[in-house]
């Protein structure tokens, strides 16, 4: 992948998990359980499943291909903190745009024992090892599962959007970073990929990584705290759920 930001349409994903002996997760592992602890501290729910992590993520004659290998969330946290020390490993997750009858779409607030708290999303989520078949990872499968386990709904993917890398640079959790090469090492690096999606059944009722959930107009997008590339994305969901009808 690039690394500068950029915005990539595709007709096809495949992401095969394999095993990998990740050196950060090996070589740090005590400065990881003290980081962890040090987060525990602060917010007490943080919950520290088994995610997938990737490298050799490639975009290629319209496809994304690359692999993904399982690591304990403390240890993807502490690699985002530490100011992303491995260049070739970062997150790469689905997220749903979910659109209503009426044209609305659904977004959610994040809740207080995620790393993101009060910020709002599409419902979206680092996949985890549920979410491989046979060897590979169903992306559409993820983010069926988060739409569910955040909303209460069950959900359908219509159609992918778009796919979105990103590298933020900055300050990490080492507060030693003071000289100006060292506030340009990467901060994180993650690569979202986006849905549009249509509720099948349910009502929806805030839970797991989400405290609240709202339908948004498309003229009511003021109202809410989105990031830029939140704010593109969503306008560019709706632009499509018009072309399908």
């Amino acid at each position: 992948m690039s690394a500068t930001p950029r915005i990539e349409t595709v007709d096809a994903i495949d992401i095969h998990v394999e095993q990998y002996d990740w050196p950060f997760e090996r070589e740090r592992a005590r400065e990881v359980d003290a980081h962890w602890q040090e987060l525990r501290a602060l917010k007490p729910n943080l919950f520290n499943g088994r995610v997938f992590l990737f490298r050799n993520l490639e975009i290629k004659e319209a496809r994304l291909t690359g692999a993904c290998f399982e690591t304990e969330f403390k240890t993807f946290i502490a690699a985002r903190d530490f100011g992303h020390p491995d260049k070739d490993v970062f997150n790469c997750f689905a997220q749903g745009a979910l659109r209503a009858p009426d044209g609305a779409f659904l977004l959610g607030e994040m809740a207080a024992q995620t790393s993101n708290a009060g910020r709002i999303y599409f419902p979206a989520g680092t996949p985890d090892p549920s979410d491989a078949i046979d060897g590979h990872l169903d992306l559409d499968r993820s983010v069926m599962r988060e739409l569910t386990e955040e909303t209460g709904l069950e959900v359908k993917v219509i159609e992918m959007i778009e796919v979105f890398e990103r590298i933020n640079f900055g300050r990490g959790a080492d507060e030693t970073w003071t000289t100006m090469e060292e506030r340009r090492r990467p901060r994180f690096h993650f690569v979202i990929v986006d849905f549009l999606c249509e509720r099948i059944s349910g009502m929806p009722v805030a839970g797991g990584d989400v405290t609240d959930v709202v339908w948004a107009d498309e003229h009511d997008l003021e109202k809410f705290t989105l990031t830029p590339t939140a704010t593109r994305v969503i306008r560019k969901a709706f632009s499509m759920a018009r072309g399908r009808k």
